[in-house]
């Protein structure tokens, strides 16, 4: 919240318009924000005080949500994980799956560049098994971008006899 934010004491910049555009803006992560605040004068140093605050922050609208595997199951052999956006009305871009192992680290990255609302990666076999995890990144068509994660056990399938 604005009252919790870190305010620089040095000046952004000063301009003699009516607009500025901040083009040092960095690139925002889901739950960053930045928030301004203006202030007026004239050329007799006369300065109005701060302005209320006034925040930019990426939009994404819905959310991203793991269907299969769920959070803190226990997986084998080859999973299906499916993503899904609800409640959302942007246009979403694409998809990024990774896998990550708690002990070898990175095992596999998904990829789709295909428009959707909902995603499948049917190409994990859950090995080598141990704790897993698994992170959704939607990137909708503004490039603003909104993370799900989820840790799962990938575990020996059953032997047959």
């Amino acid at each position: 919240p604005p009252a919790a934010a870190v305010w620089d004491p040095t000046r952004l910049a000063v301009a003699y318009t009516n607009n500025y555009l901040d083009t040092a803006v960095p690139s925002l992560t889901p739950g960053q924000v930045v928030y301004y605040r203006v202030m007026g004068g004239d050329y007799c140093d006369n300065d109005s005080d701060f302005s209320s605050a006034a925040k930019l922050e990426c939009a994404f609208s819905g959310d991203v949500d793991f269907v299969r595997p769920r959070a803190g199951q226990r997986v084998s052999g080859a999973v299906s994980t499916t993503v899904t956006v609800t409640q959302g009305t942007d246009t979403y871009v694409s998809l990024t799956i990774t896998y990550v192992h708690s002990v070898k680290g990175l095992q596999r990255t998904f990829t789709s560049t295909t428009p959707a609302t909902s995603w499948t990666d049917t190409g994990w076999n859950a090995v080598p098994h141990g704790d897993y995890t698994i992170t959704a990144t939607v990137t909708n068509a503004a490039g603003c971008v909104q993370t799900q994660t989820i840790d799962v056990t990938a575990t020996r399938p059953p032997e047959e006899n």
